[in-house]
């Protein structure tokens, strides 16, 4: 009985443990007055990588969640003569994994030249110094454009990119792998568009990419007779076609330019991704689904009655956070919800003419960058919380597992949970935090 209080006192106490987040002040990246569209990623040693166009450079630099140390400008990945083609919806993006392996994807400008290729940067110091560029694409007398990144097991690079006619006709996302951390691409493989002869991608929309286990999943916005709508593709590193479902079932019909693309982020084994639908009004949604699922749950992120765009998302540790835009001119705002330990946290991290923000999120924290158009400024800000943490148990060398529970104290079966936190309680009275995937 007494276990059993002292383990019902452990559970309740557990928030104790987590700090409440707060956020640190705004740190200036850049000043230059060509500085556009700021992308983050984190690595396992909880710094963050940041990437930003200058003009025709693509510039990167290195920071920590604890602050230690000012930010660091760290290398121009592009080399002389390669200008990287960027604007506020469109561009370079960055994907790291493990302490210190970082890729960044590019295109080279006037993207509509055929001599001028999609490139892959890596760097294997956690964004301290990047590698020469190796191109990507070996697509003949045809247009390649909008790449993005995702990193497989073994910490090889994964690159989609659109390839279409010169004119832009017949847009489609395609998928090319390296086998040798990005020194030589593999043929693409096209991903889009399984589920009708008459779709094609969104020509002026960006994707996303994230690869879990050994499953691609590509987050593009189709459009079927001028129906925009956000599909995921699925497709094995291993070869084969490509299946598609739909995570935004909301039609909406445009024959303009959205100019939006969506996010997609793995926890686990669930997917989220982010997007803008403009079916009724310019709002942005999030969608949740797992592996091998057919459907998705789908909710609006914010109400608001401005207009809202650009959402990004990130997870870790069971922790999302999203970012976007909402609102236009000098009172738009850079808003944020952060789902931790089961509480909604929102947030407007900053107003003015700000743009295009993003997000990743760390152990220890989330890092959110964003343009601010009339200052001229890419700006940082970091948000802090901690994951549960547990005081360490003296460990018997014969103790045998009793039981698992997750947060609120219900017991499970080990072999069958889903991805989460959980505690396992042992014979000797020691018990132990865990992360299942």
């Amino acid at each position: 009985m007494i276990r059993l209080f002292s383990f019902l006192f452990f559970l309740i106490s557990l928030h104790a443990f987590a700090q409440t987040p707060s956020w640190w002040g705004k740190e200036v990246v850049s000043t230059s007055m060509a500085a556009n569209r700021p992308r983050v990623s984190t690595t396992d040693y909880n710094n963050a990588v940041l990437i930003w166009g200058e003009g025709p450079h693509l510039v990167a630099g290195v920071t920590t969640v604890a602050g230690i140390g000012a930010f660091m400008r760290t290398d121009t990945i592009n080399p002389t003569g390669h200008s990287v083609s960027i604007s506020f919806w469109h561009g370079p993006e960055i994907a790291s994994r493990g302490t210190d392996t970082v890729y960044v994807v590019y295109k080279e400008a006037p993207e509509a030249d055929t001599s001028h290729h999609i490139y892959c940067a890596a760097s294997f110091d956690g964004g301290y110094h990047f590698g020469v560029p190796k191109r990507v694409d070996f697509i003949g007398n045809h247009m390649g454009r909008m790449p993005t990144v995702a990193i497989g097991p073994g910490g090889h690079p994964v690159v989609a990119f659109m390839k279409s006619d010169l004119n832009y006709a017949e847009p489609q996302w395609v998928i090319a792998t390296s086998q040798d951390y990005g020194q030589t691409f593999q043929p693409e493989v096209q991903a889009s568009s399984d589920h009708s002869a008459l779709a094609e991608a969104c020509d002026c929309c960006p994707a996303a990419l994230v690869v879990s286990d050994s499953t691609v999943q590509l987050a593009y916005r189709d459009n079927l007779q001028n129906q925009r709508n956000i599909r995921v593709a699925s497709g094995s590193l291993a070869g084969g076609s490509y299946q598609s479902i739909s995570v935004d079932p909301q039609p909406w019909m445009v024959n303009a330019c959205p100019a939006s693309g969506p996010d997609i982020v793995a926890d686990g084994d669930s997917l989220y991704s982010t997007f803008l639908n403009g079916s009724s009004s310019d709002e942005v949604f999030w969608s949740r689904w797992q592996m091998g699922d057919t459907t998705s749950m789908v909710q609006g992120i914010a109400s608001s009655s401005m207009a809202q765009n650009y959402p990004r998302i990130d997870a870790r540790f069971g922790q999302k956070m999203m970012v976007w835009k909402t609102g236009a001119g000098t009172q738009a705002k850079v808003q944020a919800r952060l789902h931790y330990l089961d509480t909604l946290y929102a947030f407007d991290v900053d107003t003015g003419t700000v743009n295009v923000p993003d997000v990743a999120v760390s152990g220890q924290g989330a890092f959110v960058v964003w343009h601010e158009v009339l200052e001229k400024r890419i700006y940082l800000k970091r948000l802090f919380y901690q994951s549960i943490g547990l005081p360490e148990s003296v460990v018997s060398p014969s103790r045998q597992l009793l039981h698992t529970v997750d947060l609120y104290g219900r017991l499970v079966n080990p072999a069958q949970i889903p991805s989460g936190i959980y505690i396992q309680w042992y014979s000797d009275g020691s018990f132990e935090k865990v992360w299942v995937n």
